[in-house]
């Protein structure tokens, strides 16, 4: 399931249909005056390059999370994603929405091991500035959320505040104390991201219009400039038109309905831009469009977001593509 390159945009909660989903049902209408936008419970999913912002809060629940993260068999709850396993989250822009304007991490202690979450990965995201807590661990008991060591990574994101599960207001460095650098790990909390375009959202909001991609990609001289992590590498050095990469969960080849991820992998020899085409997820090897020579340790991003070196955290506009191409 992918869920890419949307804007969602001063909305209220109870006007906004509910989506749900499961392994064998990935979308499923729901019914109005839902407390959240969407609800994504599958295997293999990638929530990426999308823009949450100027929302506001409904009257079923006006504390709803934006986007909220629930383990198979926890209990149900509001939010935009309620996620399951091998999820990948990146790439997307959460800013001036209500309460829990970022992430909502919720379990119960009681979920047994066989159930816990695996290979649930955050990265390269802004959450705030916001009205709200940017991050908020929640569980049944009072020890840390336990399947955290298992199956998550958050790392290289914005965060403008948080909270962990036990209620007590943390910083971001205090997270990975508390979870471990294998959990949390460079993320930036501190001076809030400026956009491209300051006030637009009031204004777009007065004249009821749509806000775009480009006026929320980061400004020059921004926190998160350039500080966004490549997504996965190069496993093995090869020739061909087959790269065997570190984690292909990544990206998707399109899955016979669409044409396939554009990736950029800097080399030695000059970056090269390629097209997947097939991805074989127990080797993570990934057929693309054309030959390169790669070399292990290579790093890899998705090409919309790469530019010149240099990628930022959040969105960048989808339709970007280099001179070259």
């Amino acid at each position: 399931m992918v869920f890419d390159s949307n804007i969602i945009f001063d909305s209220d909660w109870d006007r906004v249909e509910s989506v749900e989903g499961d392994d064998g049902v990935p979308w499923e209408p729901g019914s109005e005056g839902a407390d959240g936008l969407a609800k994504m419970n599958c295997d293999q999913g990638i929530f990426r390059n999308n823009l949450i912002c100027g929302n506001e809060p409904g009257k079923d629940l006006p504390q709803a999370a934006v986007l909220q993260l629930t383990t198979y068999g926890s209990r149900e709850g509001s939010g935009l994603v309620n996620i399951h396993k091998n999820t990948y989250i990146y790439h997307n822009t959460f800013t001036e929405n209500p309460y829990h304007n970022g992430i909502f991490i919720s379990a119960k202690n009681t979920i047994p091991e066989a159930v816990d979450d695996d290979n649930i990965n955050v990265k390269n995201n802004i959450f705030g500035p916001d009205r709200g807590q940017s991050l908020r661990f929640y569980s049944s008991g009072s020890e840390p959320v336990h399947y955290v060591s298992g199956g998550w990574n958050f790392s290289y994101n914005y965060c403008k505040s948080n909270a962990s599960d036990d209620g007590t207001t943390r910083s971001l460095a205090s997270m990975e104390s508390r979870y471990g650098s294998a959990v949390f790990s460079n993320n930036i909390q501190g001076t809030e991201p400026t956009f491209e375009g300051p006030g637009t959202v009031a204004s777009h909001k007065a004249a009821e219009t749509r806000l775009t991609y480009a006026e929320m990609e980061l400004a020059a001289g921004s926190v998160g400039e350039g500080a966004a992590d490549p997504l996965t590498t190069v496993a093995s050095s090869s020739t061909g038109n087959v790269v065997t990469m570190t984690d292909s969960r990544w990206f998707h080849w399109g899955y016979d309905v669409t044409e396939g991820d554009s990736v950029t992998i800097t080399n030695a020899g000059g970056d090269r831009v390629l097209i997947i085409t097939a991805i074989n997820r127990s080797t993570h090897q990934v057929t693309m469009n054309n030959t390169a020579v790669v070399t292990a340790g290579d790093d890899i991003y998705l090409t919309t977001h790469y530019r010149s070196g240099s990628p930022n955290m959040g969105i960048a506009d989808p339709t970007w593509l280099p001179v070259a191409w």
